[in-house]
């Protein structure tokens, strides 16, 4: 297994959110690290319930109220017999990362049931706004799903479940970030052609956070929330229970500068300035290397195999090639004033051998 190990340090912003007697004390956060990480702490190993034993779980958490023993399909609304044939959709579709592999495969907090029709219908698209003017839009988007829309690559929830859906992928994104054998590294992003079975990414992340805002969490969520940590998998949702969380890890994510990356996709910035304060306000300490939640470890195995070996891409700002016998990774470092315009400070091409074992870049600002 080869890996490019990117170690980084950076600042963190807490914020207080609700229900503050026994979640005050969940929320106990590692204030060293950036938020993205300082949750995944919290949320991370949880009690495994296998995709196989997922149904009766599922048959409690997404429980008609008005209707004893009925669930309710996430995007079709309907409430139907729990007991029925009915498929377990995944939120964060299975081919973009999870892989059938556990825990991730099998992670209550990304299961919904749904209608085996309406689910084939959504497949893995991505999360956004349907385009009318598509040739492949359709409304509904199945007759089992009479609110929903899609288009060629995009799903389009119900209205009333679109904050779900997205405070989903956000806890995904939080949960799973590659630092465990077998675990992914769950990116979300605004650039839709990163999103492929070859690799972890998925979105639309600036839909999401919309849908996430226009959408709160209601007391059905925060039930369901409660029920997988006290019943189920012992971790939480942070997104549910705190929903201002989701503008302090993600909002970042945006491309203010238009240069192709998203902030969280960004390298690293450096201030210059070898004060420790904060001159501009922006949350960031001068004088320290930062990074936006950039994935800790990246896997060239999983996201370089020999199906793609020819396939450009790019993680966190490194253009990866493969040349050969050997990884030539491209590392540009950009500099800005103001966070907004940005010009190249310094290019580095590394060689690396593939078929050396593990091989780690690690980089360090004193």
């Amino acid at each position: 297994m080869k890996r490019i190990l990117l170690i980084f340090a950076t600042v963190l912003c807490v914020c207080k959110g609700a229900d503050e007697e026994a979640l005050e004390e969940y929320y106990q956060l590692d204030e060293s690290k950036p938020l993205r990480y300082a949750l995944h702490d919290l949320i991370d190993d949880h009690d495994l319930v296998t995709y196989d034993n997922a149904k009766a779980p599922l048959q409690e958490l997404d429980a008609d109220p008005n209707t004893t023993g009925n669930v309710i399909y996430i995007y079709s609304l309907l409430s139907v017999d729990g007991t029925a044939s009915w498929w377990k959709e995944h939120l964060w579709p299975n081919s973009y990362g999870l892989d059938d592999q556990n825990p991730a495969h099998s992670d209550l907090h990304n299961l919904r049931p749904s209608d085996s029709g309406v689910n084939r219908s959504r497949s893995n698209k991505v999360y956004d706004w349907s385009d009318s003017a598509d040739s492949s839009f359709k409304n509904p988007a199945h007759a089992n799903a009479p609110l929903a829309t899609s288009d060629s690559d995009s799903w389009q929830p119900p209205e009333s479940v679109r904050g779900d859906v997205a405070r989903a992928a956000f806890y995904m994104a939080t949960r799973y970030i590659g630092d465990e054998l077998g675990e992914p590294d769950l990116v979300l992003t605004d650039d839709l052609g990163l999103v492929s079975r070859y690799a972890n990414y998925f979105g639309k992340l600036s839909t999401l956070l919309q849908w996430h805002e226009a959408d709160p969490p209601d007391d059905q969520e925060r039930l369901r929330n409660d029920l997988i940590h006290e019943k189920y998998q012992g971790n939480r949702n942070p997104y549910i229970d705190r929903p201002e969380y989701a503008e302090l890890v993600f909002n970042d994510h945006a491309d203010p500068d238009n240069d192709g990356l998203t902030t969280f996709e960004e390298v690293f910035i450096h201030k210059t300035d070898p004060k420790k304060s904060d001159s501009n306000g922006d949350g960031l300490s001068d004088g320290q290397l930062v990074s936006h939640g950039i994935p800790p470890t990246l896997n060239l195995d999983s996201l370089l195999g020999s199906v793609v070996e020819d396939t450009h891409f790019r993680a966190g700002g490194i253009l990866v090639e493969r040349v050969g016998d050997q990884y030539q990774l491209k590392l540009t470092i950009e500099k800005s004033d103001d966070l907004k315009t940005w010009t190249t400070y310094q290019e580095q091409t590394i060689l690396i051998d593939a078929e050396v074992g593990k091989q780690f870049l690690r980089v360090k600002v004193e």
